[in-house]
């Protein structure tokens, strides 16, 4: 598989899928800046703007991040690409998850610009 189809828009996959919207960080990077240290929660998903993801460090510093990219383990993969048909729009009742991120996990994800 090549490098690039190891990686899908986390913004996307949040609207289409919101089960994915609790994925823990692990890098996060703004104009070439990693973030990881000091990210604290995600959220505010524009679904008039579906490439725009707010992040929220430490020091409650906003950084509003135009693509995000995430790679997934493989299992992770393969129950992605069974879910891209299933057409899973956002609702507004969901739209709490994205307040309740967890801090990165080691490892398990990646995330670049």
């Amino acid at each position: 598989m090549a490098e690039h189809d190891l990686w899908y828009s986390l913004t996307t996959k949040i609207i289409n899928t919101p089960r994915l919207s609790k994925l823990k960080l692990h890098t996060v990077k703004v104009n070439g800046r990693s973030l990881s240290d000091d990210i604290k929660i995600s959220y505010g998903v524009d679904t008039e703007h579906p490439q725009s993801l707010t992040v929220i460090d430490k020091g409650g510093h906003h950084y509003a991040l135009e693509f995000v990219w995430v790679r997934l383990t493989d299992n992770e993969e393969e129950e992605n690409l069974e879910s891209e048909d299933e057409e899973e729009m956002f609702e507004d009742e969901e739209e709490e998850l994205f307040k309740d991120y967890e801090v990165f996990e080691e490892e398990e994800y990646e995330f670049r610009r």
